[in-house]
């Protein structure tokens, strides 16, 4: 008996990888449709949803078939009732995207376009977090369920902000009113399924430590410790600014992350860029200038790619499922090492890079 349980967890965890795998990509193609006002490629996703429904329904049941006839416990009966919870959350995600997915093309994009890079992140955000609570299911990966847990709290404060952004714009254009409130109910149903796929890793925590956890965040941070976080950052002419955002990571919260930095076009920095980080403790001297090409061909794991001063430059990076790419339009990049022909021009820069660092570790490890 105990042969065919094991052929029936193994067909179980085939099945959930597969539903995963077609929600995220579902996911990911409403945000582009959404974003990009798309119509037809909202239109195909709406499509693939009822295969997810129709896919949900066939987990559930093999999951109770599977319970009723073999009668498992312990870890046992931990996976299935884990695979359960992550199926019904699975379910939602899709229906949450399926909804993103019908206001493709009813968003003009002169409305849309203050809006467009924190969607963008927002998106990302989400998506990394479904691929990996449904990887860390398949794989029984804590750590990374527990990373999971905390990306949503980064979210849920973008969320936020976004949420405000929009407030601001309804003042401003209220000529754009039903474009903003349509883009409103969109980002909720983003965030909404950030949370679905963060109960997703609340699942696989209770599979992992054999307790339930999502009412008991600090004793499973001391249960279970958060690996430390791989960064790499980029910016379009090497000029210093990822290399700086590097530095300072590794020099001030170096116990926690792993920063690592590239260029389009590698070259040497500002030479101010150096003095002016010595300042602060941080050494840019110890990093070598690398490409966009070098870095990926080296297929170093990544938890989070932030692009800095030009969005454009997520089109150059390679498919990273599982790694939120993200752009931060602050600081100014014509402030940034690429345009300060002075000390104290490069030290503001450098006090507001380092803030904006900070203020992000600070949400993200909360």
């Amino acid at each position: 008996m105990h042969a065919h349980f094991l052929r029936e967890v193994a067909l179980i965890k085939d099945l959930i990888a597969r539903q995963g795998m077609m929600v995220h990509e579902n996911f990911v193609m409403a945000m582009e449709a959404f974003i990009d006002g798309d119509a037809a490629l909202g239109k195909r996703v709406l499509e693939i949803e009822s295969e997810v429904d129709s896919s949900e329904v066939s987990i559930e049941e093999e999951c109770l078939k599977t319970i009723a006839l073999y009668q498992p416990v312990a870890d046992d009966l931990r996976l299935l009732i884990s695979v359960i919870r992550a199926n019904h959350n699975l379910e939602r995600i899709g229906d949450q995207a399926a909804r993103v997915a019908r206001f493709a093309g009813l968003v003009l994009p002169q409305s849309l376009e203050p809006l467009r890079l924190m969607v963008r992140n927002l998106a990302a955000l989400t998506s990394m977090m479904i691929y990996r609570a449904v990887h860390s299911l398949v794989e029984r990966t804590g750590d990374e369920a527990l990373l999971i847990w905390h990306v949503d709290r980064l979210v849920d404060r973008l969320h936020d902000e976004t949420a405000l952004r929009i407030q601001r714009e309804v003042t401003e254009n209220p000529a754009a009113v039903t474009d903003l409130f349509t883009a409103l109910d969109a980002i909720n149903r983003i965030e909404r399924s950030a949370d679905h796929a963060a109960n997703i890793a609340k699942a696989v925590l209770y599979l992992v430590l054999g307790h339930i956890v999502r009412h008991h965040r600090k004793q499973t941070i001391r249960e279970l410790p958060l690996p430390k976080v791989r960064l790499l950052f980029v910016d379009d002419r090497d000029a210093g600014a990822a290399r700086m955002a590097q530095a300072w990571v590794n020099h001030a919260h170096g116990d926690r992350f792993v920063a690592e930095s590239a260029a389009l076009s590698p070259a040497d920095p500002n030479p101010l860029v150096a003095p002016v980080m010595a300042e602060l403790g941080a050494d840019i001297t110890a990093y070598a200038p690398r490409g966009l090409r070098e870095y990926f061909e080296s297929e170093r794991p990544l938890d989070f790619v932030i692009v800095l001063g030009n969005p454009d430059l997520l089109d150059a990076l390679p498919n990273l499922p599982g790694t939120a790419c993200l752009a931060w339009s602050h600081p100014d990049p014509n402030a940034g090492p690429d345009f300060a022909d002075s000390t104290d021009a490069l030290r503001g820069y450098r006090d507001t890079l380092t803030g904006v660092l900070d203020r992000w570790v600070k949400m993200l490890l909360r």
